[in-house]
């Protein structure tokens, strides 16, 4: 029971990512004018590139099987459905303009009771017991959905939140949430008093958990009011943000996950001791993360010459 519950802790401060990741392109693109599909061709770039060499390198290193029709899939993401939050941010990247003019056009009050309106509405609301999701959303897995974390982001820009705190007041709200959707699945899992009274709700473990919104956004809110002075840092962070998209990439690609994570191949890793485990979800992805990085950097560098820099970066 401890190594499951270390486990789902590290689940439990991964899950907000996901939404971050789409708050931040709302609060950095909601003043931008350039709207420009060379951003999405860059996208595709990106994607095209990474799910080719991961099925290749895949299939010589781990022998897992590849055809032809995969290589050729691999090449056509979007049209393919590869990956679901490419497709869902395809369409987001599609509507920012309009968003954009949206967001800029809400005055601070109306702007203000829309954040408070969509948490009840579109998060709190999915959670209560003997209650459903009041609209669509599928449990986050959907345009909609980034949608409206992008129009939070873009609120938040506009009209901070808590502007009097400081950074570290918001990183520990944000680890503060990640525990208590922590706790309420351990909760749900092991006492049966609890599990009955939602029913196995599994979006208190998901993406439109009301722990898990206000824990990207106290992220997002923290990253705000980080103040980051080393040249180091601001040269290294535009590659770390690609590599992380690219961690992504390479563990959905269906090579990858039909040959390794569908089939449990990393369930061993429950055998082992106690400090192991906890070692192990904390290295594995630092060493993932840096080698991505790497591997990002040569993408970048191989496109740059064959390919106009405004479209391979």
């Amino acid at each position: 029971m401890i190594k499951e519950a270390v486990v789902r802790f590290f689940n439990a401060l991964s899950l907000p990512c996901v939404d971050l990741f789409a708050l931040l392109s709302g609060y950095l693109c909601v003043t931008r004018d350039n709207w420009r599909f060379s951003r999405l061709c860059s996208l595709w770039i990106q994607i095209v590139f990474t799910g080719v060499v991961t099925a290749v390198v895949a299939h010589f290193l781990l022998g897992l099987p590849l055809t032809l029709f995969q290589l050729l899939k691999a090449c056509f993401p979007i049209l393919t459905c590869q990956y679901w939050y490419v497709n869902a941010y395809v369409g987001l990247f599609i509507l920012m303009p309009v968003l954009n003019s949206g967001i800029r056009a809400t005055d601070h009050r109306t702007a203000h009771c829309s954040l408070f309106l969509g948490f009840v509405l579109f998060s709190l609301s999915s959670v209560l017991p003997g209650h459903g999701a009041l609209f669509s959303l599928n449990e986050g897995y959907s345009v909609a959905w980034l949608v409206i974390l992008y129009w939070v982001g873009g609120i938040l820009r506009l009209h901070p939140l808590m502007g009097n705190h400081g950074s570290m007041f918001f990183f520990l709200l944000s680890v503060l949430c990640s525990v208590l959707t922590w706790l309420q699945v351990l909760a749900i899992t092991h006492i049966p008093v609890v599990a009955n009274i939602f029913r196995g709700n599994a979006t208190l473990n998901g993406y439109i958990s009301p722990t898990t919104v206000l824990a990207a956004v106290f992220m997002l809110l923290g990253c705000a009011h980080l103040s980051i002075r080393s040249r180091y840092l601001c040269a290294i962070l535009p590659r770390a943000s690609a590599a992380a998209f690219g961690v992504y990439l390479i563990h959905a690609q269906f090579v990858v996950w039909n040959g390794v994570f569908a089939k449990g191949a990393f369930s061993c890793v429950m055998s082992l001791p106690l400090s192991v485990l906890t070692l192990f979800m904390v290295a594995a992805p630092v060493l993932l993360f840096m080698l991505l990085a790497v591997l990002e950097e040569w993408r970048q560098r191989l496109f740059a010459a064959f390919i106009p820099k405004r479209i391979s970066r």
